[in-house]
């Protein structure tokens, strides 16, 4: 398979090349021969690249893996467009044939400009004209600008025969070749591929279908390129050769399917007689060379255009056809409605008579009576609905059955949403009734939740749950933002700002959400410090204590008493009382005057605040 493959890429490149050291010229006018690289189209295959090197290019690198290959790589893939490293300017590709599997050749061009291929062709036949041809396209898409265009020379015998100039960014396969005769004593050739742009930024390229065959005059077989002969005729017919060039040897062949092919024995004239009137199809052709040995070479001789005799019959069996009630058939000069035995003689365009009997039955009108069941979408929106239909009084089934024209014999239809739908129903010769079923629309499912609000740290908020529907289930988050499973009206305390959501489940597990944003205020804290207190009045001064809401601090982190000579005086950690200072010293009451305190304290959200201020205190 590699060894294959080395041989039909280097055709490949083949037919980028030029024409041979004596004289290039364009596309062939004439006739071709067969493909003589046969693995040009590089095969096809399941795998999206092909994972051996094959060993084609000399200079690049091989890509194994799909995805688009770098500077300097080459690789053989089936299709890109399910690559997920992919270069966003290049167009995704697939084989230039109808093989959804075929293969194709992408290459990324390397830096430098230089020869990218090379190999020699034997075999040939001397003083012969051959033709190289490629398709090739040009990977950048069309609406990316400033990209470097492939331009290719093509050499023969290190000479530059032909030049591709360069590859239009068109997103089309073009077919780019050249033909050249070999010189006198000549039967091999030395190919060479070089690219003259450089890499990078675009000349990126991809080829498909390589060939490298003979090129010869115009072959034609008799000017008409189809004949028809009625069974009854017995005339032979004379099927003449046209050649447009003198003194050239051929050989006849006839195929019974288009597809294989027999030398016809001894046939080396310019013409050979049909004289078989069988039904059916024959393929008449001959291959061409300019002398006998030539001829016995494939790689020299062309190949004509083909002549197919196709001999009609005269008489048909029994023709048997059934239409629906209500339908008529046309046959010949009658319109038929009804049921009976017909018959008619029928004269083709090529004079050939046929009596055809036919036996028509029409179908009676067919009432049906259906039984339907249907299930509605359990869920507003929903597409999980289904209808299923039973024939009660079916009279020429099998039946078909289909939404939107599209027939199947599976009677039930899942995946639906709520609306109306018209179902045919056909019979096996396709007569065809229509019903409307509808699917309901459940009510949709509403859950809502209080608007958007800002309150205070510590402050409690009442939630109430609204919904259309009973709930059978309702899910917090965060989690513990609700007392119970179900509760709908119940009071919380937040402690950060965050989005609150729920989700409600009906009894038909439909789902509703809600969610409200909720703000806490912690620039303006209701913390109350005194600024001076009287130990042993009566008044509410009497100590040093903090006035804040209940449950606002939830601990004492650290609180420390310094006098006017900067000595800790008092202090206490850890503590859960707002009550900080009685004004003693060591259970000695302190003097009148100023104090400076230190004090950190802890909030219910977890956060910690520390004060420093002067204390006054009064005896």
């Amino acid at each position: 398979m590699q060894n294959r493959f080395i041989k039909y890429l280097l055709l490949l490149l083949l037919t980028w090349l030029s024409s041979n050291s004596l004289s290039a010229q364009g596309l062939c006018d004439g006739n071709l021969g067969i493909n003589i690289f046969e693995d040009g189209d590089f095969g096809s295959g399941s795998e999206n690249v092909i994972p051996v090197n094959p060993m084609i290019a000399p200079g690049y690198t091989y890509k194994s893996d799909p995805g688009s290959p770098n500077d300097g790589f080459y690789t053989i893939t089936n299709g890109t467009q399910n690559w997920s490293f992919w270069f966003p300017t290049w167009l995704r590709l697939s084989d230039n044939s109808d093989d959804p599997e075929g293969y194709f050749m992408l290459v990324n061009a390397d830096f430098n400009p230089g020869k990218f291929y090379e190999q020699n062709i034997d075999g040939l036949c001397e003083n012969t004209l051959y033709q190289f041809s490629a398709d090739i396209i040009n990977v950048v898409r069309t609406s990316i600008g400033d990209h470097i265009l492939p331009n290719v020379s093509f050499l023969i015998d290190e000479v530059v025969q032909f030049s591709s100039g360069d590859i239009p960014q068109d997103e089309k396969w073009n077919t780019y070749g050249f033909s050249f005769t070999t010189a006198p004593g000549q039967t091999s050739v030395k190919l060479s591929l070089r690219n003259n742009a450089p890499g990078g930024n675009g000349n990126d390229l991809a080829l498909d279908n390589i060939s490298f065959q003979a090129c010869g005059p115009d072959a034609f077989v008799t000017a008409e390129q189809t004949i028809f002969l009625c069974e009854d005729e017995n005339t032979p017919v004379e099927v003449r050769a046209e050649i447009g060039a003198a003194n050239q040897s051929l050989q006849w062949q006839i195929s019974y399917d288009s597809i294989s092919w027999q030398d016809l024995g001894g046939q080396m004239t310019e013409f050979v007689v049909h004289d078989i009137f069988d039904i059916g199809r024959y393929y008449y052709r001959y291959i061409t060379a300019g002398t006998d040995t030539e001829l016995l070479n494939e790689k020299c001789r062309i190949i004509s255009d083909i002549l197919v005799i196709e001999i009609l019959a005269i008489n048909y069996p029994d023709e048997r056809d059934t239409i629906c009630f209500g339908e008529t058939l046309d046959f010949g000069n009658q319109v038929l409605s009804t049921s009976g035995s017909y018959n008619y003689t029928f004269t083709s365009s090529r004079g050939c008579d046929s009596i055809v009997d036919l036996e028509l039955l029409v179908l009676d009108e067919e009432i049906l009576q259906l039984d339907t069941s249907t299930v509605a979408p359990s869920c507003f929106g929903f597409s999980d609905g289904s209808i299923k239909i039973d024939i009660v009084n079916g009279l020429f089934g099998p039946y078909s059955y289909g939404i939107n024209e599209v027939l199947t014999t599976i009677n039930t239809f899942e995946g639906l949403e709520a609306g109306n739908y018209q179902l045919t129903i056909a019979n096996s010769i396709g007569c065809s009734q229509t019903a409307v079923i509808s699917l309901d629309e459940p009510e949709e499912f509403i859950i809502a939740l209080p608007n958007d609000t800002i309150i205070e740290l510590g402050e409690s908020l009442d939630i109430n749950v609204m919904t259309n529907q009973s709930l059978n289930n309702l899910e917090w988050n965060p989690p513990e933002t609700s007392p119970c499973g179900l509760c709908t009206e119940f009071s919380f305390l937040p402690l950060s700002s965050q989005t609150y959501s729920v989700t409600g489940y009906n009894s038909n597990d439909c789902t509703a959400q809600a969610s409200m944003n909720i703000t806490i205020d912690v620039d303006d804290l209701e913390i109350y410090l005194p600024t001076a207190f009287f130990p042993g009045s009566s008044s509410v001064d009497d100590s040093f204590t903090i006035g804040a809401k209940e449950g606002l601090i939830t601990s004492i982190k650290e609180f420390s008493v310094y006098n006017s000579w900067g000595n800790l005086i008092h202090y206490s950690t850890n503590s859960s009382s707002l009550e900080l200072w009685d004004g003693r010293i060591n259970n000695t009451r302190a003097m009148p005057g100023v104090y400076v305190y230190n004090l950190e304290i802890e909030l219910i959200d977890g956060n910690t605040y520390r004060f420093t201020d002067d204390l006054l205190l009064l005896r």
